[in-house]
């Protein structure tokens, strides 16, 4: 009986250990990147935002064409961070941007989005 009692209590705490590890990584509701078209002219529009409004937000967005890096923008904050740009594009290209962001200092995943200009 007490075996399984002990065996019982060792699970109930390994399992409390786990949820508590779990709560603390940084979740990221991390929204778009967005990408549109007017013409020769591209727009995007980033927005990643941290579980508390009292982290700390990084994001590094890149612009590319083919494998040439056109260009890049950093922003930072806390809480969230927004980011968008206009820039010339050349019709018929495909365009990716990608989105690096940091939050507490933990690198997320990176998202992106291709697009060609029509």
């Amino acid at each position: 009986m007490q075996k399984r009692v002990t065996a019982l209590s060792l699970i109930l705490a390994f399992a409390l250990m786990i949820s508590a590890q779990a709560a603390g990584i940084a979740r990221t509701p991390q929204t778009g990147p967005t990408m549109t078209f007017n013409g020769t002219m591209a727009t995007f529009n980033v927005l990643v935002k941290a579980d508390k409004p009292s982290d700390t937000v990084s994001v590094r967005v890149k612009l590319w064409r083919d494998s040439t890096c056109l260009n890049s923008w950093a922003a930072s904050g806390t809480g969230s961070v927004s980011l968008s740009k206009t820039v010339s594009v050349i019709s018929g290209k495909t365009y990716t941007l990608t989105v690096d962001a940091t939050i507490n200092g933990e690198k997320q995943s990176t998202k992106s989005i291709t697009k060609t200009c029509p």
